[in-house]
C-alpha cells in the first residue's frame, strides 16, 4: 500500500527472504501477456487528510483503498490541471 500511518510490515515467523539468500531467482511462468512492472513511491500525507480519505471510502464504498483513492485523486488532478494549462494557452 502507498500510505501508512503505522510502521512498515515485519515478515513472518520462519520466513526466509528469497532476494538475499538467491533463492526462487526463476522468474514465475505466466499466461498470456506479460504486464509490464510500475515503479511505485511513498507520499507523506497528514493523518488529518488520511482519515478523512478513510471515512469517504467507508461512508461511500467507493474505493477499496486508500491507496486506489489517492491514485484516482492524483489522476484527476493532473488532467484538471492540463486542461487548465491548455486553456491558458489559448488565451
Amino acid at each position: 500500500m502507498w500510505l501508512r500511518t503505522s510502521g512498515s510490515k515485519k515478515p513472518r515467523e520462519g520466513a526466509k527472504n528469497k532476494m538475499s539468500t538467491g533463492e526462487g531467482s526463476e522468474p514465475k511462468k505466466r499466461r498470456g501477456r506479460r504486464k509490464a512492472r510500475v515503479a511505485f513511491s511513498a507520499v507523506s500525507v497528514p493523518l488529518p487528510i488520511l482519515e478523512e480519505i478513510d471515512n469517504l471510502i467507508k461512508e461511500l464504498g467507493y474505493w477499496p483503498s486508500r491507496s486506489s483513492f489517492v491514485r484516482e485523486a492524483c489522476v484527476e488532478k493532473i488532467e484538471r490541471e492540463i486542461e487548465r494549462m491548455r486553456k491558458l494557452g489559448e488565451e
